[in-house]
């Protein structure tokens, strides 16, 4: 197994660990209209170099094209996208303050295996010989600050341990960043209509009607499942806006 598949692996692995006894998406579920979103992304290597202001540069190397998002209990809905459009929107994302993030090691020397940062200003360099979906040699580089006291709560359960000194160097590493609510407004609403309410169980009651608001294409997979839900209930599926 390569780098990245084995960063890939680690990063699911935590987000499994994370949802651990989770229904993945039922159409009932009672969905906060506000979630707090955390991100994942890989890189098969990095440096985090001290400034002379006493900050650090945070660089990581062979990153994958796409970042993985996902919600915490008790929404636990997930998705894919560019790191492209993550870097683009950063400034909206995180308008109000920058977002704290845990830099963990995959193969760290010794038990301890993950560093705090607060992260700001990313930039994306992609040499211009590389392919739109080839991100093997693209760098993302974040000015970051040191957190030495304790994980940010939502992250602390992806960790095993703090450094006390931070490498100057790491191979194959994830990092994960928190968060964020409601960071794409709903585009779209999709409706399930069940029954007709003319059963002799229920007279005159009317049909169900399920909704779900969600932000296309980013969540084209909620839509499916949706959908897939709404036709094991015989229900009628329809875009309403």
């Amino acid at each position: 197994m390569n780098a990245r598949a084995a960063g890939w692996v680690v990063a699911l692995v935590a987000f499994a660990v994370a949802i651990a006894g989770a229904t993945w998406w039922t159409i009932d579920r009672g969905q906060d209209q506000n979630p707090s979103w955390l991100f994942s992304h890989t890189a098969s290597a990095g440096s985090l170099v001290k400034k002379s202001d006493g900050g650090y540069t945070l660089t990581l190397t062979g990153i994958d094209p796409h970042v993985m998002a996902f919600t915490d209990r008790p929404v636990r809905d997930s998705l894919v996208l560019p790191a492209t459009q993550l870097i683009e929107q950063w400034s909206t994302l995180f308008a109000d303050s920058p977002p704290n993030a845990v830099l963990v090691e995959h193969n760290p020397r010794g038990n301890t295996d993950s560093v705090v940062l607060t992260l700001t200003n990313p930039r994306l360099t992609t040499p211009a010989t590389a392919s739109a979906t080839s991100a093997d040699t693209a760098t993302l580089t974040f000015d970051a600050a040191l957190i030495t006291t304790a994980h940010p709560s939502n992250l602390k359960r992806l960790t095993r341990g703090l450094h006390k000194t931070p490498p100057a160097a790491f191979a194959n590493a994830s990092l994960f960043i928190d968060d964020v609510t409601n960071p794409w407004a709903p585009n779209a609403t999709f409706e399930c209509t069940v029954g007709t309410g003319t059963s002799d169980r229920e007279p005159g009651s009317g049909p169900s009607v399920y909704t779900q608001a969600v932000t296309l294409p980013e969540q084209q997979g909620v839509v499916d499942m949706f959908q897939q839900e709404c036709q094991q209930m015989a229900g009628t599926f329809s875009r309403v806006s």
